[in-house]
């Protein structure tokens, strides 16, 4: 997924926005307010389905402050 804000198409999620650059994203739920989550690690998968780098990012949740 490209950085940037959309709506992921996931139930109880009305937008979500990440930003690669600075290893954070932020979504909307449907139900009303804000989540922000960072991540916390990140590994290669495989196999890979592109020529493109393939990589797993586990993420854990803070606090919204951007």
């Amino acid at each position: 997924m490209n950085g940037g804000c959309r709506n992921p198409g996931v139930p109880g999620i009305g937008w979500m926005c990440i930003d690669w650059d600075n290893a954070r994203l932020k979504f909307y739920p449907t139900a009303g307010g804000e989540r922000c989550m960072r991540i916390k690690s990140s590994q290669p998968t495989t196999p890979c389905v592109t020529l493109a780098k393939c990589t797993a990012h586990m993420f854990r949740e803070v606090g919204c402050n951007w």
